[in-house]
């Protein structure tokens, strides 16, 4: 598999209705590179994969993808010529490493001065999908995952990791201890980052109390392995001085 093919295999690894993708080959002479199959393949889910390539591939380029419903049956002749992209782990290894060279980019200059990137960050993710705290190590090595809010707790009040990625089910379980933490230490809002689901309309953190939780931060879209360094560097980016600070220290 080529890098091309093995980075576009991994992305859409990250698109919940794509159910396979495959390569035409390079001397296939059609008008399609690869072929997307989606279920259920409708506007909406047509329109997030076209978006999710864009992160990797030019407009051209998505031209020449080929998105198909998984269940049309029955399959066109030209399905038999093409190849499925299935990753092994050598290939699966070096894409989400090329997956985290395209997203380090620019140091923005608030970031430089602080001295905090990505990698140094420790970071604490409750009750949230099996998958994310493997997106993340691929770029930091310091993440932990729990399913207890008491351990979440534990980290917050004894102020030995920089983020907590709260799964907002979890977080409104534990809103009562929560609202009673931050009431009596305000600063440790900036720890925490309450992940939501895309469609989910509801605010969870004015459930939690708006006014004592203006400091934590709500995360609607999933954190995939291709979109993890981005989401950190933004974060770093819209936290306080103070809270780089802290994290220089603990560093």
């Amino acid at each position: 598999m080529t890098p091309r093919e093995a980075d576009l295999a991994l992305l859409l690894e990250s698109v919940d209705c794509v159910v396979a993708a495959y390569t035409t080959g390079p001397h296939s002479g059609g008008t399609s590179d690869f072929i997307v199959e989606l279920r259920p393949y409708t506007g909406g889910t047509i329109a997030r994969v076209h978006y999710a390539m864009r992160r990797l591939l030019t407009h051209e380029e998505c031209g020449r993808v080929l998105l198909r419903d998984a269940d049309l049956r029955p399959r066109p002749a030209f399905m038999l010529r093409v190849r499925s992209l299935a990753l092994d782990d050598a290939e699966r290894r070096s894409a989400l490493r090329r997956a985290a060279e395209r997203t380090t980019g620019p140091v923005d200059p608030e970031e430089e001065e602080a001295g905090v990137e990505p990698s140094d960050l420790t970071l604490l993710t409750v009750g949230t999908s099996f998958t994310l705290p493997g997106h993340l190590r691929v770029v930091t090595n310091r993440v932990r995952n729990t399913l207890s809010n008491d351990d979440a707790f534990e980290h917050i009040e004894a102020d030995d990791v920089d983020l907590v990625i709260w799964d907002a089910g979890f977080a409104l379980r534990a809103a009562s201890r929560l609202r009673s933490l931050l009431a009596v230490h305000p600063e440790k809002g900036e720890m925490i980052v309450i992940l939501a689901p895309a469609l989910q309309l509801e605010d969870p953190r004015e459930r939690l109390d708006a006014e004592r939780l203006n400091s934590v931060r709500l995360a609607r879209e999933p954190i995939t392995a291709i979109d993890a360094a981005n989401f950190l560097r933004w974060e770093i980016r819209a936290r306080s001085q103070e809270w780089r600070l802290r994290c220089r220290r603990r560093g």
